[in-house]
């Protein structure tokens, strides 16, 4: 009786498993559907700038794009797929993951599906403009043939790979620079970046710093000098730790950035006078964002910083960490580390002579007209060594404090997280950190003479705002 069971369910299998294939369409008439990313039917694929690439490690592929194919009939069908230039294109495809230019009779059964994925590296143009890189991928199925375009722009670069720079050199804005492990300018040497210069850095790069670094941007956004990591696509804008940062080492001088937006990297700035000796390695940095940092945003060990019309937000630490005493000067900055992704355990600004409780050097400290702001109860600490190494002026600052004692010489303390008014921290695409007229910061400032414009070159009038922005 057992056998009986087994030949019965073994008979059963091999009657399921001869089920008849499915019924192939030949009918010239048959059309494929196509949707992108977005669900949405479509016609072409689109890339955002891409770089171009170069022979050995600098081909970099961009991101993947991918597209849905779909027989909408009810029969199956056979369609073969390939490039429309595949001996000389700089796309190619992935299909029933296979990197491959082309691929033929492939089965799609009826109201099914398929993903076809999509990259490009476009090749160097020699020209300092952006470039378009068309092809397409075409589809026969029968007599049929469609196509999809696919777009990109390009953008040559020059690389810069584990390189030292050791005299008096220029970036312009001609060709985006791409950084690929560390980049060193040697003492003695000036590194000087020109306005609307882009530079693009590789994960676990730095720009180092021994001699000087002039950064030059100008206030209109295509004047901007720009430091962010290599993926220009916007699923990559806010996306931390892409890159290393800028490092000033022990005896940096005549550091100047201006007019910037450094975003994407571990530590945007970090001034480090290790050595500990009696050189301070200097920074003026003005009218510039730092922001999306998975460290800090600027960090400064034993240095000499002077700051205004910064914005600096959204870092898993401080946006501004002073260790181990120096000379600081800032003046109209919004320092606002409101979390959009991430939970944070520390102030927005962290200030000590020493560290570790060791190490105690005099620290002098100038802040005027600054927002130190956040979610968090306290955003401003101070740890003091030893007492006797301060020299403080604090005027006109708007605290995220309980520490009234703060509250002398125009300062102004609140936990209340929404007395700042800021314009929007709903969501970090979108977020302004300009007040509104309700803000507690408005009109509270000191006037500094030679800070006559804000962040967005809006002209300062006698009744200053707090913060990098007027309103």
């Amino acid at each position: 009786m057992k056998n009986f069971l087994l030949i019965l369910i073994f008979s059963a299998s091999l009657i399921i498993s001869c089920k008849p294939e499915e019924e192939i369409l030949t009918s010239d008439f048959v059309n494929l559907v196509f949707k992108n990313d977005s669900n949405k039917i479509t016609k072409s694929i689109l890339f955002d700038t891409v770089l171009a690439g170069k022979n050995g490690v600098f081909k970099l592929p961009s991101i993947s794009k991918r597209l849905k194919v779909i027989n909408p009939n009810n029969k199956a069908v056979k369609t073969s797929i390939s490039l429309s230039v595949p001996d000389n294109s700089s796309y190619f495809l992935y299909i029933n993951g296979k990197k491959t230019m082309s691929e033929n009779d492939i089965l799609l059964r009826g109201n099914d599906s398929m993903y076809v994925l999509v990259q490009v590296i476009p090749s160097l143009s020699n020209t300092s403009l952006p470039f378009l890189v068309n092809d397409s991928i075409k589809f026969i199925t029968n007599f049929n043939t469609q196509f999809i375009n696919l777009i990109a722009y390009g953008r040559d670069a020059e690389y810069y790979k584990n390189k030292i720079i050791t005299e008096n050199t220029t970036w312009d804005s001609t060709k985006i620079r791409f950084l690929y492990n560390t980049v060193k300018v040697a003492s003695g040497a000036t590194l000087t970046i020109e306005k609307g210069t882009k530079i693009y850095a590789s994960k676990g790069s730095y720009l180092e710093i021994e001699g000087s670094l002039q950064v030059l941007g100008d206030t209109s956004n295509k004047d901007k000098v720009l430091f962010q990591g290599e993926r220009n696509e916007k699923y990559w804008d806010t996306i931390s730790a892409q890159w290393g940062g800028i490092n000033f080492k022990t005896n940096s001088k005549n550091n100047i950035i201006q007019n910037t937006i450094i975003k994407n990297a571990v530590t945007g700035i970090l001034v480090s006078n290790s050595e500990n000796n009696t050189f301070f390695p200097d920074l003026k940095i003005t009218n510039s964002i730092i922001k999306n940092m998975s460290n800090k945003g600027i960090s400064a060990f034993h240095a000499s910083i002077t700051g205004w019309n910064i914005l600096m937000y959204n870092c898993v630490n401080e946006l501004l960490s002073v260790e181990n005493g120096g000379f600081y000067s800032f003046y109209n900055n919004t320092f606002a580390n409101n979390s959009f992704n991430f939970n944070r355990t520390t102030s927005a600004v962290y200030l000590s002579d020493g560290k570790n409780n060791i190490n105690s050097n005099p620290i002098e400290i100038n802040f005027k007209n600054n927002i130190i702001w956040g979610e968090r109860q306290i955003e401003y600490i101070t740890q003091k060594v030893n007492a006797a190494n301060w020299t403080i002026t604090f005027e006109n600052n708007a605290i995220k404090t309980d520490d009234i004692s703060l509250r002398t010489n125009g300062n102004i303390t609140s936990t209340t997280v929404d007395d700042i008014n800021f314009k929007n921290t709903e969501s970090l695409q979108n977020a302004d950190f300009g007040i509104k007229k309700e803000s507690i910061a408005k009109e509270k400032g000191v006037s500094i003479p030679f800070i006559l414009f804000d962040l967005k070159n809006k002209i300062r009038p006698i009744l200053y705002d707090i913060g990098a922005y007027q309103h």
